[in-house]
């Protein structure tokens, strides 16, 4: 990345690299909505921060002079001219590729590159010295955007935990995108009811006592778990989906009737 690339950033991330334009979108009932450069830079802006502390600690490299393998010439044509820089680079001056295409790791492993085969294990392995509250946004863009993220079992109990009710939402959108994670795993129900909780305690705490759930003032990001919980609790197992709902059910009213003497010295 240019210097110029690198000082765009950083105005960005100041907020003085604004624009006032943007674009026209409409939501399905017709209704439009102005989406602007400024809700990009929000957006964006930690991303942006962590590309610049990578460019912060990067050091530039150029490939040794060498002639290239005949494989590499038969693939040349089948790789983007930056990918195979990285690969020189790599064959040159036996410097590892931290590669998280698996599918190009084992390419590139197959032409000699020095590569990590198992990218995977060493993200888990940065990740399990990582805090929950550094990890957040990573997750967050993980679960929205389908950016590359090591997830953890232990990530879904942190979301389900966090006090802001936009980890709720990640939390619902993660159960959906990831359900088999759940088929294999013993005392799933368990596992599922211990999600759910600890989201409908944090929006008792924010919100107070809520009773209707066709009220509008009912917390959408409760409906949202609860209804993931529900798919993924129908799923899997030896029994039909509508017996493994009703033992969903009764753990989570179990569970509840706990919190019934709490309720009643609140009203």
């Amino acid at each position: 990345m240019s210097a110029e690339t690198e000082a765009y950033l950083k105005q960005w991330l100041s907020g003085r690299q604004r624009s006032e334009g943007g674009m026209l979108a409409t939501f399905p009932n017709g209704k439009p909505l102005l989406y602007t450069m400024d809700h990009v830079r929000r957006r964006t802006e930690h991303i942006a921060e962590q590309i610049i502390l990578l460019l912060d600690a990067a050091q530039i490299t150029a490939p040794s002079l060498a002639d290239l393998q005949p494989e590499m010439l038969d693939w040349r044509d089948c790789f983007d001219s930056s990918v195979l820089s990285i690969i020189r680079v790599a064959q040159t001056r036996n410097i590892p590729w931290l590669c998280i295409d698996f599918q190009m790791a084992k390419v590139a492993d197959s032409l000699g590159c020095p590569v990590i085969k198992n990218c995977l294990h060493l993200l888990m392995k940065i990740s399990d010295l990582t805090p929950f509250s550094s990890r957040k946004y990573g997750i967050y863009r993980h679960a929205i955007d389908k950016l590359p993220f090591p997830l953890r079992l232990l990530d879904f109990h942190d979301l389900s935990r966090d006090e802001e009710a936009g980890s709720a939402v990640v939390l619902s959108a993660l159960l959906r995108q990831y359900p088999n994670a759940f088929d294999n795993t013993q005392h799933r129900l368990e596992m599922l009811v211990d999600l759910f909780l600890p989201v409908l305690a944090n929006s008792w705490v924010r919100l107070g006592n809520f009773y209707n759930v066709n009220d509008v003032a009912f917390p959408s990001e409760v409906e949202k778990v609860a209804n993931a919980c529900f798919y993924i609790a129908s799923r899997g197992g030896n029994s039909t989906a509508e017996i493994n709902f009703a033992v969903f059910l009764h753990k989570m009213i179990s569970s509840l009737t706990l919190l019934a003497p709490i309720s009643k010295k609140d009203q």
